[in-house]
């Protein structure tokens, strides 16, 4: 009985992600979606603060069988694509790694480890919503201007010039439709990609509000 109940809690979760994930595009819509269309034997890596987050509460379990990696230590954002990376060095699947954009900022060295190692199978993720958007979830969020300032730090950076710097192929998308066409094709090809995902951090923490996940 106690087993049921603990399954009949987790189908009612998911209906209701389902029901309302449908609505406006945000990152966390990005991650629900990744985690459907991953392949089997692919490798996960998820960077820290929002992303981890977000899967966490839109990752939905499956059959299909994934190596999943996390750098959490401390929660710090540093080193966490160069991590990624040399996971993907001994991943025989393709290697997704999703990143905000204040970490792929803090660790942006650490592309050159794509030419140097002649990293092929590998899609990076990056969540750009402009700054910490974590924390928006926090009372400081209510105090400006030392809110934007010292704490979500936005920076308007186009980070389509690092993977030209870096020799990736690069799709910068808004949209659902838009993700999972870039996401398939970065599948489809041996060569690093970088998907901008462009969002709005007020905008994400609203509709991450708006989920209707509890009776």
């Amino acid at each position: 009985a106690w087993r049921e109940s603990v399954m009949g809690v987790e189908r009612d979760y998911w209906q209701r992600v389902a029901a309302e994930i449908d609505g406006p595009f945000f990152d966390g819509t990005a991650v629900y979606d990744l985690v459907q269309l991953l392949p089997d034997e692919a490798t996960l890596f998820m960077g820290n603060s929002l992303p981890i987050r977000h899967l966490d509460q839109f990752g939905q379990p499956s059959k299909k069988w994934l190596h999943t990696f996390g750098n959490r230590g401390a929660s710090g954002i540093d080193g966490n694509l160069s991590t990624g990376l040399g996971i993907s060095l001994h991943s025989a699947g393709r290697t997704v790694i999703v990143t905000g954009d204040i970490t792929f900022y803090h660790d942006m060295n650490g592309l050159l480890a794509i030419g140097q190692q002649g990293l092929q199978n590998v899609t990076i993720v990056l969540l750009n919503n402009d700054g910490g958007g974590i924390f928006n979830r926090l009372p400081v969020a209510q105090h400006e201007p030392p809110f934007g300032k010292l704490f979500r730090t936005p920076h308007g950076l186009d980070f389509s010039h690092a993977a030209a710097l870096y020799g990736l192929e690069y799709r910068k998308v808004d949209s659902r439709s838009d993700f999972e066409k870039a996401l398939q094709k970065s599948f489809a090809m041996k060569r690093p990609t970088l998907i901008e995902v462009r969002t709005d951090s007020e905008k994400d923490e609203s509709r991450r509000k708006d989920f209707k996940l509890a009776k």
